[in-house]
């Protein structure tokens, strides 16, 4: 019963800046244990700015929203989902930069 609603969140950093659209690819090919993925990020494009980015599994593709100044931003990505695969999401987020 319960156990089988159980959901987790894992937050890990992103390493500064990544490409947006290997973030889009990253966000569009998740696990499907993962049923949101959501934080803030510095493109290289415009590593003054920040982004704000979402995905929710079931919900077409990933977005991404501008922030404004990426002064004083913590780049990181929250994944939200039962039996998250932690190891595997580690790294390809380490793959992003």
């Amino acid at each position: 019963g319960h156990a089988e609603h159980h959901f987790a969140a894992l937050e890990i950093p992103l390493t500064s800046p990544v490409h947006a659209d290997a973030l889009l690819k990253f966000l569009n090919e998740l696990p499907i244990e993962v049923v949101r993925a959501k934080g803030v990020a510095i493109l290289d494009t415009t590593p003054a700015e920040s982004v704000l980015f979402q995905k929710v599994e079931g919900r077409g593709n990933a977005s991404l929203m501008k922030l404004g100044s990426a002064d004083g931003v913590r780049p990181t990505i929250i994944f939200i989902g039962p039996r998250l695969p932690e190891e595997e999401l580690r790294q390809k987020v380490s793959a992003l930069s």
